[in-house]
């Protein structure tokens, strides 16, 4: 189980690095849609009860999502410039086109985040946090910043660090589903606590328009431990 849960975290910062530019002071990652489509949970007569935790009077659609900039087009094609030399591994032109985005565009935080994730691809963890921070100087809104600031921490060890910058995201979107999971990651793996773990995984997959059975497969697995554990203690 730990090997997919790894592999799954890698995943969802490496689709950071195919981001385009589209947010208000941002470069959010590429999505097929604005809004999150409603999830399957919802849907029809037999909607089911939003899981615990979940603050369902928070927005539908992303606010970082939701702001509609005018980029110039000189922006847009560096950028491309920089996503094409990141996919290309080349980090030290992608490094080099990026910091003059951020000194040409400085109300960008795109370039800022996409910084940080060359930077740390480099072992340059120092620069990378200085990076992800400021790109969310530049905006707040700015949910992959945070999760890329969890994510160093999480590597170096600094788990409560960690939950510190996933909770933050949460706070700029509850229902942000990557930030559930990779709390719940952080939560099963790293810190042990299952019930946490379990409920925003229950949250995530909640979110989802269509079941992700890794998921329900994580789920399946905590509630088995969690059961194991509670029986464990019981004196005969």
């Amino acid at each position: 189980m730990q090997f997919t849960k790894t592999t799954a975290v890698r995943a969802v910062f490496v689709v950071c690095m195919i981001v385009l530019l589209n947010a208000c002071g941002s470069l959010p990652e590429q999505r097929t849609e604005q809004t999150p489509p409603t999830p399957a949970s919802q849907a029809g007569d037999d909607a089911v009860p939003p899981p615990p935790g979940l603050d369902v009077s928070a927005p539908d659609e992303n606010p970082y999502l939701a702001q509609a900039p005018n980029v110039p087009a000189a922006a847009r094609s560096a950028f491309e410039r920089a996503v094409n030399a990141m996919q290309a591994e080349r980090w030290r032109d992608a490094e080099i086109l990026l910091q003059q985005l951020t000194i040409n565009y400085p109300q960008l935080s795109g370039p800022h985040l996409n910084l940080g994730i060359v930077y740390r691809r480099q072992g340059k963890l120092e620069l990378a946090e200085q990076a992800f921070a400021k790109a969310i100087e530049v905006n707040s809104l700015n949910l992959d910043a945070y999760n890329q600031l969890a994510l160093v921490n999480r590597e170096a060890g600094n788990f409560e660090t960690a939950e510190k910058y996933y909770r933050a995201a949460l706070e700029v979107w509850p229902k942000h589903a990557p930030s559930h999971r990779n709390l719940g990651i952080l939560y099963d793996l790293y810190m042990g606590q299952l019930e946490k773990a379990l409920r925003h995984f229950e949250i995530y997959q909640y979110l989802q328009s269509e079941e992700d059975r890794r998921i329900t497969g994580w789920i399946i697995d905590i509630n088995r431990r969690i059961n194991d554990s509670s029986q464990a203690g019981v004196q005969p």
